[in-house]
């Protein structure tokens, strides 16, 4: 029955026609990347380590500060994020590897800021709101130390009235949750609408081009292992005791030619082929997928096919869409490290209101440079070439905003000022 077979159907029917339908094609998606896999690609796999960590890098390049009506609260939040300058930095690392990154907000001795490895994390969400979670579920399993105990399955059961802990799914501790809402700050990077977990920069396609890119660097070593050396020719009359030779010698490789005959050293003129070649789609599909440009990851050949600026517009890109998302999850962790220094060290804030604020990359560096370039050509120390060709080999490295004509011009800048 297709869509406008509604109109034909009897009043009754349609309600469960309609249930049917929509339930095709407004699923919602609870998958995810298997975040043990992930970790093991990080420590394994060519270009997924530099990949997260540059990404990472870039996020939180310039830091973050933070607003608040209340100077009292600003201040203390921000001694609070200095001091968790690792944590964060972690909890990064698992959004840009993983898709999903969790902060645990606590109490002890102070407030108690953790990252939880993703895979550790279930969420129960509202049936009617996705991104309304019921209940949030982190499970430890503790495995037995060495007198023996068994092993065990801790659970810490989070919901906005109550923290419960479970030993093997049986309820040890039950405590009321005094600030009403659930303390894990989920960071979700790429999601869909319907889509309950993120994903970060290694997705499956970034995933199967470098294991190609893996295979095959594994496949060039093979080949340049067998054909990398000369094969030797021997001239025999006794071939049968040659052939047991040769099945003792590395690589059982050899030439065997008659007595009468004459030969050299034979050699492979390409041990490696066309893999040169194919390496490199690989390559650029990697620096592609990722966001990522070449020269980060190691330029793979000597002259790049794009300038260095040019390919930094993706990955500028790329942090602004994760700075967006880094300044409503601090802002929501805000609200709760205010309400968790309410309940445990008596103060009364006004507001538990922040703004989160995220520095436009490397703006403030250029306008720096241009600057101090100025000063230097004042002062007499370079004249205006010297100081031309300063600005045209310092501009490739720098970063210019989304939008191909920014507002500061480092030429023309100059020019102005020193006109």
């Amino acid at each position: 029955m297709g869509f406008f077979d509604i109109f034909k159907t009897p009043l009754r029917k349609v309600p469960s026609l309609i249930d049917s339908f929509w339930s095709k094609v407004a699923e919602d998606d609870y998958s995810q990347l298997d975040p043990e896999k992930l970790k093991q690609y990080y420590r394994e796999e060519f270009f997924v380590k530099a990949i997260t960590n540059i990404s990472t890098s870039f996020v939180f390049a310039d830091g973050f500060s933070i607003k608040s009506e209340d100077k009292e609260a600003q201040d203390i939040l921000s001694k609070i994020w200095n001091d968790n300058l690792e944590e964060i930095q972690s909890a990064g690392r698992d959004a840009s590897l993983f898709g999903n990154a969790y902060l645990f907000i606590g109490y002890k001795n102070g407030i108690d800021i953790m990252t939880v490895f993703p895979g550790k994390v279930s969420i129960i969400p509202n049936p009617a709101d996705i991104r309304d979670y019921k209940e949030i579920l982190i499970t430890h399993i503790v495995s037995p130390d060495l007198q023996g105990i068994s092993q065990a399955k801790i659970t810490t059961r989070l919901t906005s009235n109550y923290i419960e802990t479970y030993k093997d799914d049986r309820l040890v501790e039950k405590l009321e949750n005094k600030i009403k809402e659930i303390p894990i700050i989920h960071i979700a990077y790429d999601r869909f609408a319907g889509e309950l977990y993120g994903t970060g920069d290694i997705t499956e396609a970034i995933i199967k081009a470098i294991k190609a890119y893996s295979d095959t660097i594994e496949a060039a070593r093979k080949n340049l292992k067998y054909h990398g050396t000369p094969t030797p020719v021997i001239i025999t009359r006794d071939t049968e005791a040659a052939e047991k030779q040769i099945k003792n010698w590395d690589m059982n490789k050899a030439l065997l030619l008659p007595e009468d005959s004459e030969a050299k050293f034979l050699e492979s003129s390409r041990p490696f082929g066309e893999l040169k070649d194919f390496l490199e789609i690989l390559f650029y599909n990697i620096v592609i997928l990722s966001e990522t440009p070449e020269f980060l990851l190691g330029a793979h050949t000597p002259s790049s096919l794009a300038s260095v600026k040019e390919q930094m517009h993706p990955i500028i890109r790329k942090t602004k869409r994760r700075q967006l998302i880094w300044k409503q999850a601090i802002q929501d962790a805000n609200r709760i490290i205010l309400k968790l220094l309410e309940l445990n060290e008596g103060y009364k804030f006004s507001t538990y209101e922040t703004e989160v604020e995220f520095p436009e990359p490397y703006k403030k560096d250029l306008k720096d440079v241009v600057d101090s370039i100025s000063k230097l050509v004042a002062a007499g120390i370079i004249n205006e070439q010297q100081a031309k060709a300063i600005i045209e080999d310092y501009l490739p490295q720098l970063v210019e905003s989304e939008a191909e004509d920014t507002d500061y011009n480092p030429e023309n800048n100059w020019q102005e000022e020193n006109a």
